[in-house]
């Protein structure tokens, strides 16, 4: 009995073997037509599109930038506003 299993078993080892590499030979085609796909695109477009992104990247860099530098002085305006109220508020103390 054992000699008849093993006569089926080989033979269904092989089909599932050839089922195997024909599967890997079948996933292997379709990657390689991915990657001819990818590779034969125009990358123009891409890198035109890379190209505008970058752009507008440092030009919101640039707009923070600046936003940070008013913030700071709009900050240096608050305080020097309110130690001239101060001096005005010791004056007219100061006065009475």
């Amino acid at each position: 009995m054992e000699g008849v299993a093993s006569k089926g078993s080989g033979s269904q080892e092989t089909s599932k073997t050839l089922e195997v590499l024909l599967l890997e030979n079948n996933r292997s085609l379709q990657s390689e037509n991915a990657t001819l796909c990818i590779t034969n695109s125009d990358p123009v477009p891409a890198l035109d599109l890379g190209q505008q992104l970058q752009l507008k990247v440092q030009h919101m860099q640039d707009i923070e930038t600046e936003n940070q530098k008013l913030r700071d002085t709009l900050e240096e305006y608050n305080k020097e506003f309110t130690e001239v109220k101060n001096q005005e508020v010791t004056e007219k103390k100061s006065t009475k």
